[in-house]
């Protein structure tokens, strides 16, 4: 996992609630309540603007996007 996209990430997430890694360094932001169906649309363009990415509607409602692994894997994709 790409450090530097992973810290963005969570720094984002951190604004919301704190963030517990699991053994696997993994997090579902998603359950834990940090990103809600409410503020998933601001998430986004967060992450868009921070790492200068756009993401299509099918990336953004996989399975995919709901864990922090997952997504900076797909963020490196996009840079």
């Amino acid at each position: 996992m790409s450090e530097s996209v992973s810290n963005k990430i969570i720094n984002l997430l951190e604004k919301r609630g704190p963030v517990q890694l699991g053994a696997d360094k993994d997090f579902c932001y998603m359950d834990a309540g940090h990103v809600d169906s409410v503020s998933f649309i601001h998430f986004i363009i967060e992450l868009e603007e921070v790492f200068n990415v756009t993401f299509d509607p099918e990336e953004t409602s996989s399975e995919e996007f709901r864990t922090l692994k997952e997504l900076t894997a797909l963020i490196n994709r996009k840079l």
